[in-house]
């Protein structure tokens, strides 16, 4: 008889270990949170020059629902993208260029 043959045989019947694995433990006392889901996300976005500007389908408590505008600056530094609550004032031509296009969007859809 072939010994090799003999050791796979009796690796496979090896019965399975009871024994609990740590990672079974912590998984059990420190599950993993649902992702995260974003209810929220803008209805429309525009982007003029550095600026960009969203808008918000926002719902109150009461079920009423509401409109709401977003202004920020895309900081591109560093080969990273950040967006910032400040401008600067080469960013005022673009600010009053994506206002105005909010309000015509805005606009279209009370029609």
């Amino acid at each position: 008889m072939n010994p090799w043959k003999r050791i796979q045989n009796r690796s496979s019947e090896r019965p399975k270990s009871n024994l609990i694995r740590t990672e079974d433990i912590v998984r059990e006392m420190f599950p993993r949170p649902e992702p995260r889901r974003t209810k929220n996300e803008p209805v429309a976005t525009f982007t003029f020059g550095d600026v960009l500007a969203r808008i918000w389908l926002n719902e109150a408590s009461d079920q009423t629902q509401y409109l709401r505008i977003s202004l920020h600056r895309i900081d591109n530094k560093n080969e990273s993208e950040r967006i910032r609550n400040s401008f600067r004032p080469q960013d005022f031509n673009d600010i009053i260029r994506a206002v105005r296009r909010c309000h015509i969007w805005l606009k279209a859809l009370a029609k």
